[in-house]
């Protein structure tokens, strides 16, 4: 009997650690993508991932920041020109809040908006689309057919960053 605990014990021990190390190259993929190495000090709070069999749909993630992290985080996106201060620009306000003639894209399976409306704050914008030219310019998201873009926008005063990567 005592064997056979210590076999689930150490299942379950191996199984908590391969959570953990992939939460940690999660969060470390996706300070990669931000161009923001200080992502990968923050704590993730939330992450949906809707991507079906064929690629489509979405990675959301929610990521807190303490203080400090916040701090060197903010330091980092200062220093970072493909990060801007925000309002978001007029297309990716229709994209992400539906503010204008279509939208939003980016919502959960019970249509509610994925990110929250921030003030004070910033935004990256990657669009992965092939055939674009300047792959942080969202002029022409809106007149095209399918969507294949990286979206995150960091609140200043509550220290969380939203990441959504969007396939369609």
């Amino acid at each position: 009997m005592q064997r056979y605990f210590c076999f689930l014990f150490s299942i379950l021990f191996t199984v908590f650690c391969l959570l953990g190390c992939s939460l940690k190259v999660r969060i470390t993929d996706i300070a990669k993508e931000l161009g923001i190495d200080a992502v990968a000090d923050g704590t993730i709070c939330d992450e949906t991932d809707t991507h079906s069999g064929n690629g489509d749909g979405y990675t959301f993630v929610k990521i807190s920041f303490d203080n400090t992290c916040a701090s060197v985080f903010e330091s980092a996106v200062d220093s970072n020109s493909n990060w801007k201060p925000l309002p978001l620009s007029c297309n990716l306000q229709e994209v992400v809040y539906g503010q204008g003639r279509r939208g939003p894209y980016l919502t959960d399976t019970q249509d509610n908006v994925l990110m929250p409306s921030i003030e004070n704050g910033y935004w990256y914008f990657y669009d992965r689309y092939e055939g674009g030219g300047n792959h942080h310019d969202d002029c022409t998201i809106l007149v095209r057919p399918s969507f294949n873009f990286t979206i995150a926008i960091y609140d200043k005063d509550e220290h969380f960053l939203y990441f959504c990567r969007y396939d369609t």
